[in-house]
């Protein structure tokens, strides 16, 4: 019951949020979404206030740098919803000139 009540939450989620996501994996306890940099900061904002997730926490924000890929530096944002038990990592990959939107002012604890 609890696979296909993901399942079901996955399908949905990911029809609402096809504009802005990748794709979708589904971890043991954690959803890993691969967003595009254009729409992350919107994407971060849905996940904090739509009722399907409920976001309450901002955990940390971790960058990988890998010299020799074109997208140089991964960011992943580290989300926590109470509400749900789920855990999201937004995923966004870009290169050392990119520019992104701060999420502080979605998460204060960001800044």
């Amino acid at each position: 019951m609890l696979v296909q009540n993901k399942v079901i939450f996955i399908t949905q989620f990911h029809n609402i949020l096809k504009k802005f996501i990748q794709n979708i994996k589904i971890k043991n306890l954690y959803y890993e979404l691969n967003a595009l940099k254009e729409h992350a900061y919107l994407l971060i904002f849905f996940l904090k206030f739509h009722y399907l997730t409920k976001v309450d926490c901002f955990i940390d924000i971790t960058v990988i740098d890998r010299i020799n890929k074109k997208n140089r530096f991964t960011i992943i944002y580290n989300l926590l919803s109470f509400f749900y038990n789920m855990r999201f990592f937004v995923k966004i990959k870009i290169t050392e000139i990119t520019k992104i939107l701060s999420i502080n002012t979605i998460f204060f604890a960001s800044n």
